[in-house]
């Protein structure tokens, strides 16, 4: 459960104005991007 209070605060958020959509994100830190993708890693094989 750790990973999911870690990783709650980053969110992408999509804003509407007008016919234009803005995306704002957050950027996950190197350490935490690294430690995603070693888990999706796992899950895939």
């Amino acid at each position: 459960m750790q990973i999911v209070r870690t990783t709650r605060r980053y969110r992408t958020i999509n804003i509407q104005a007008g016919e234009h959509t803005f995306t704002a994100v957050d950027p996950l830190p190197d350490d935490l991007r690294d430690a995603l993708t070693r888990i999706h890693d796992r899950g895939a094989h």
